[in-house]
């Protein structure tokens, strides 16, 4: 398992033969293309492949060389075309897709012919599919069991037609999710009885052992004695003159 995420990475290169057992790979939030998503063809054992948020707006054309991948995410990108979808059916393994926040308004209708043939999980979540017919290419992946389409304009409060929730829930039985799921519960407030006292770290003053030791002060110096007066006795003298 290998995260490489928010590296800002536009291009890929590995040695050849190089990680020949990673299975999980997270690329996400980068700048990658379709030329760097093509090299990681080579990496024989991968199953998981993250590429949500990488501003892709193509992928390469033949994606079977991906012969062992069974999930990819490519959440926030801009792959809402027909060529996107027909580059995607050539995955042969591919059990699980999410293609959230893409701009998808359908799927072409010759996506799924011979193609998403092992799809059990698909998520076009928040994304602009305005018409349910858009979807009809659905009904020929015969693996599909879960859906995932809330955040789109064909559902009207949350819900879709009956005749859709009919034949996909009743006569496909898959599992219809057209409700986004609850946002997580808000943290409980901090308890300030709960929080543990640590004490402030001892100062890295170096301490002589045996307690400080008092700083011994210097005897004030004596005052030089003042000068006696004149005529006293005052010790030697010298003087120098000059003649006339």
């Amino acid at each position: 398992e290998l995260h490489l995420d928010c590296n800002g990475l536009d291009t890929l290169a590995y040695p050849p033969a190089g990680f020949p057992c990673l299975e999980v790979l997270n690329l996400s939030f980068n700048a990658l293309d379709a030329d760097a998503i093509r090299e990681l063809a080579a990496l024989p054992a991968l199953r998981e492949l993250d590429l949500s948020h990488n501003d892709l707006v193509a992928l390469p054309d033949d994606l079977s060389a991906f012969a062992t991948l069974e999930r990819l995410n490519l959440d926030h990108n801009k792959l809402s075309s027909a060529a996107a979808f027909l580059s995607l059916a050539t995955l042969p393994l591919l059990r699980a897709l999410s293609l959230a926040h893409n701009g998808v308004r359908g799927l072409p209708a010759s996506a799924a012919e011979g193609g998403f043939g092992a799809l059990a999980s698909l998520s076009l979540a928040n994304n602009a599919i305005a018409r349910e017919d858009a979807l009809l290419p659905l009904l020929h992946m015969d693996a599909l069991r879960s859906l995932i389409v809330y955040g789109n304009p064909f559902l009207h409060h949350s819900h879709a037609s009956a005749d859709f929730e009919s034949v996909m829930r009743d006569q496909r039985c898959v599992h219809l999710v057209t409700q986004p799921p609850p946002p997580p519960p808000p943290k409980p407030p901090i308890d300030a009885r709960s929080l543990a006292y640590v004490p402030e770290p001892p100062s890295r003053r170096l301490i002589a052992r045996g307690g400080a030791r008092k700083q011994k002060r210097a005897p004030p110096k004596e005052a030089a004695p003042a000068a006696e007066e004149e005529g006293g006795d005052a010790g030697p003298a010298f003087f120098l003159t000059v003649g006339g």
